[in-house]
């Protein structure tokens, strides 16, 4: 039943509209990897493309690649590939890269590093990919994966980093005041209707 439940959630928030198109590289043991990218667009009667892990980590360009290919539209991965995308894919392997069919490129580990999404994103929107699609997202073993998830950098959060380290007080404040530091939105909980 809470699985059903998440997958109603992650359809409905994720695989949304007869144009998804999944795409992962993800092992399909963590539930990230076959709850998301496997049974949700199994769930939604739409495709999934899947390549190996090892295949990513020899090569994190076949992802990016994948992705262009087959007009991914859904891809999610922990913040480590982001990082390893932004500085092992070449400007000569950018110029094949068309990444304007991505609607969600969610970061799904812990911590969301939010520079690790802003030099991502830097690193690949001259190949289409839009700011939005940049998505963050928070999951539960105990929930299926998805607990919530929203977008990135559309509006990171900022806060007072005193309040944070000695008072263990959460304080909003502007980015821009000195002390302050940016935190990755994971968006809002989601329940099933």
């Amino acid at each position: 039943g809470s699985i059903n439940a998440n997958l109603s959630i992650i359809v409905s928030h994720v695989y949304a509209g007869n144009e998804s198109v999944g795409v992962s590289w993800l092992p399909l043991y963590p539930d990230m990897g076959l709850n998301l990218m496997v049974l949700g667009p199994l769930y939604a009667g739409r495709p999934a493309h899947l390549m190996s892990p090892s295949d990513f980590l020899r090569r994190p360009d076949r992802w990016l690649d994948l992705v262009s290919r087959v007009r991914g539209t859904v891809t999610a991965a922990p913040d480590f590939a982001y990082r390893l995308c932004r500085d092992r894919v070449s400007e000569e392997m950018k110029k094949s890269l068309d990444l304007s069919s991505v609607r969600m490129m969610i970061n799904g580990s812990e911590p969301i590093r939010l520079d690790s999404m802003t030099s991502f994103y830097d690193a690949f929107s001259g190949c289409g990919l839009k700011r939005s699609a940049m998505i963050g997202g928070y999951g539960m073993a105990e929930l299926g994966v998805y607990a919530s998830t929203g977008p990135l950098l559309l509006a990171p959060l900022a806060f007072d980093l005193v309040a944070l380290e000695s008072e263990r007080k959460v304080v909003a404040c502007s980015p821009s005041i000195a002390g302050s530091r940016q935190i990755a939105s994971c968006g809002k909980m989601e329940s099933a209707s």
